[in-house]
């Protein structure tokens, strides 16, 4: 095999083999952008970058013996190359597809109330507590963020009070939040001892329901089930002397499921009223226009 055929295949397949490296480093090292990835991540990003390094011995160690060993074997090294671009070519494809459909690999999600405020994309909510204070009783607390299109995001608090009075008072801090469009309180739609207030803004148009200020809509693709959600609430019980804050935009990008990681996430909303997936639960309320 001539020299410059052996030096064009080199130059062809070393770029195969970077698009591929490339894209498949685009989906495992993406996770660690996440502000809280998990263990199993941060073990995906390693075997990448093992594999990784294991490819590139092995590519380089095909080429040099394509250049110096024999004919039969140099023409066998070059058999080998040509057979990788498509494959290579192939494997980039794959990881673009994922990325576009998925996103990076992993997701940001914790339960620790240590990590309250801290958010990816320095999100920020205003009716939700700057802090965490001593006239709180934690009971439940949550969040998870993905990007896939767009960013999917589950922000959920539950505390607790010992009287009706300071309650109060964090209630009412956190509707004049919403007071530049007005609220819309009614009855939770899932527990009756619990009333819901939203902001008085429509966030969706719908063919059929009009404005929507809120929607919570179960839906599947055959097997796939998923939830299209965009409710940001405060929910409040003085029978048990709880107010929870929650903020979820989450569309059928994500599955119904309990391995964030893979995409499958279920709302935190939806699990503290013991809500099932089922169609028979979407729930929208009208933007009632002043």
């Amino acid at each position: 095999m001539k020299k410059v055929g052996k030096t064009i295949l080199t130059v062809i397949s070393g770029l195969s083999v970077a698009s591929l490296i490339f894209w498949t480093a685009q989906y495992y090292l993406g996770a660690l952008s996440h502000l809280y990835y998990s263990r199993d991540v941060v073990v995906s990003v390693y075997l990448f970058i093992g594999i990784s390094v294991l490819s590139l011995a092995v590519f380089t160690a095909i080429v040099i013996m394509m250049y110096r060993c024999k004919k039969v074997i140099s023409i066998i090294c070059a058999i080998l190359l040509i057979l990788f671009i498509p494959a290579a070519l192939l494997g980039s494809f794959i990881d673009m597809l994922a990325l576009g459909i998925s996103g990076p690999n992993g997701c940001s999600h914790t339960t620790d109330i240590e990590n309250y405020g801290k958010y990816d994309d320095n999100m920020s909510i205003s009716y939700f507590p700057d802090s965490i204070t001593e006239d709180m009783t934690v009971v439940d607390f949550s969040y998870y963020y993905k990007y896939v299109d767009i960013s999917h995001t589950d922000l959920f608090l539950e505390v607790r009070f010992n009287n009706k009075e300071t309650m109060d008072k964090y209630l009412t801090t956190a509707k004049s939040a919403f007071s530049k469009n007005g609220t819309l309180t009614y009855q939770n739609p899932y527990n009756p001892i619990y009333t819901d207030i939203i902001e008085n803004t429509w966030v969706s148009l719908s063919a059929n329901d009009g404005y929507l200020a809120s929607y919570i809509e179960f839906g599947n693709f055959d097997s796939y089930k998923y939830v299209d959600m965009n409710y940001s609430s405060i929910s409040y019980s003085y029978e048990e002397l709880t107010i929870i804050y929650n903020y979820t935009y989450i569309a059928s990008d994500i599955e119904v499921g309990n391995n964030p990681d893979d995409g499958e996430y279920y709302p935190k909303f939806l699990e503290r009223f013991n809500v099932e997936w089922n169609p028979e639960n979407t729930f929208k309320y009208e933007y009632i226009e002043e």
